[in-house]
């Protein structure tokens, strides 16, 4: 399912992060924590399936709508201060469509969200994955991702 949002208070209620990309572990990022302080299914997750740049993809532990899972996330950014290229936002856009069109999984297409960590506005194309998913599926969903994230 296509999950879109313009609104960064409502995106960030909705997807919130156990680790940043490089896998250093916090709760919902106020307080940092040890992988036995991880929600147990998340624990086999971050041993099983995490790693740092996965075919080219941000790898998160994430909640998302109340569930936890993983995340795959690529990036689509402004290309100089203040100045939006459209066609970054149509590469994400299409990702996602392709990305929901060929998974099972809930993607994300966030819009030039202005994200504070972000130097200016970028969009984000997530597809979150349940913690059930098998490596085989991860593995799979990830290389296509890759393959197509910036087409």
């Amino acid at each position: 399912m296509l999950h879109e949002y313009t609104d960064y208070k409502t995106y960030n209620k909705d997807l919130k992060y156990w680790c940043n990309a490089c896998g250093e572990l916090h709760h919902f990022g106020e307080e940092d924590i040890t992988e036995r302080d991880l929600p147990v299914e998340l624990q086999t997750v971050y041993e099983d399936l995490w790693e740092e740049n996965k075919d080219g993809n941000y790898v998160y532990l994430v909640q998302f709508k109340g569930q936890n899972g993983i995340a795959l996330i690529n990036e689509y950014y402004e290309l100089n201060e203040g100045e939006s290229d459209p066609n970054n936002y149509e590469q994400a856009k299409r990702a996602a469509g392709f990305m929901n069109d060929n998974t099972n999984y809930d993607v994300i297409l966030a819009k030039e969200l202005g994200f504070p960590s972000s130097d200016g506005d970028a969009t984000e194309v997530v597809v979150f994955f349940p913690a059930s998913v098998s490596k085989e599926e991860f593995d799979k969903t990830s290389k296509m991702f890759a393959d197509i994230a910036y087409v």
